[in-house]
């Protein structure tokens, strides 16, 4: 299995979860663990980021090597903070436009919306539309819902995508 393959399939593993009270139930704390703000979980903290973070550091756990360390995958909690994090040197990471002609979203790409929300592509598509696997979203796509939700959207809503350094192997 290839590096975007055991994301995407990490984070489908976490689609079933669910909030039982604002920001809180069980599966999402582990999130914070991976963030530089581990007490995000008790202070509600949307978990949309967090949940991206806890999917990198699990596939680095489980053998695959993505192009990151412990030290230079990202744990940022908060989505304002992904783009530069991803232009920083020696993440080794690419930052593209939704309008690219070079790039075009794949599966395991980071996709950051315009309003403040972050998912991970499952799969691009040829009528301008991608599916996303995203975290802390509702059935309606809200940026601040109920639990993990498999998505459809437009690129009209993707302010940028980030594509990692990508290994082709297993360690």
């Amino acid at each position: 299995m290839n590096p975007r393959e055991i994301l995407v399939a990490i984070a489908k593993e976490e689609m079933s979860v669910r909030e039982t009270s604002f920001n809180r139930g069980a599966g999402i704390e582990k999130y914070w663990a991976d963030t530089w703000l581990p007490n995000g979980y008790q202070d509600r903290e949307p978990y949309c980021a967090a949940g991206l973070c806890y999917t990198i550091a699990e596939a680095i756990r489980r053998g695959f090597e993505l192009g990151l360390t412990k030290t230079t995958r990202p744990q940022m909690p908060a989505v304002r903070d992904w783009i530069p994090w991803a232009n920083k040197p020696g993440t080794g990471a690419l930052v593209f436009l939704p309008t690219s002609a070079k790039y075009k979203p794949q599966a395991g790409d980071i996709v950051v919306f315009t309003w403040s929300h972050i998912g991970l592509v499952e799969a691009g598509s040829s009528d301008a539309k991608i599916r996303t696997l995203e975290f802390n979203t509702d059935a309606a796509g809200s940026r601040e819902g109920n639990g993990n939700f498999a998505k459809a959207r437009t690129l009209s809503q993707v302010g940028s995508f980030i594509r990692l350094a990508w290994k082709a192997q297993s360690v």
